[in-house]
């Protein structure tokens, strides 16, 4: 993933479009977040996305490594794990021509 743009926020959605390479039009992706208040991701998930994100450890939907590779000095290996299962639960909404078609999820 090259860039994150950011089309609109409301308290029900985030909507936005991955770019996965800037050169070239076809690799772009809209997608929809639906957020309900149990799918918010908690404090300590949200710091680890941006700590995975600023150690350039995801392309796109994906993991570079395992994730019993990836070491965060803020986390003990259980709290890791469940922040982990957090993580690959939260499905995001593909839009494909003003409409949901599929969904993605973060995996390893």
């Amino acid at each position: 993933m090259e860039k994150l743009e950011w089309i609109n926020e409301t308290e029900n959605s985030i909507r936005g479009i991955v770019v996965y390479d800037k050169a070239d039009l076809d690799e772009r992706q809209e997608f929809v977040w639906k957020k309900s208040e149990n799918e918010i991701p908690s404090e300590k998930l949200n710091f680890m996305i941006d700590k995975l994100i600023s150690e350039k450890l995801l392309i796109g939907d994906k993991l570079i490594k395992p994730t019993a590779e990836i070491e965060f000095a803020e986390f003990d290996n259980s709290t890791k794990e469940k922040l982990f299962a957090e993580l690959f639960n939260v499905g995001i909404n593909m839009v494909d021509n003003g409409k949901e078609t599929d969904m993605f999820y973060v995996h390893d």
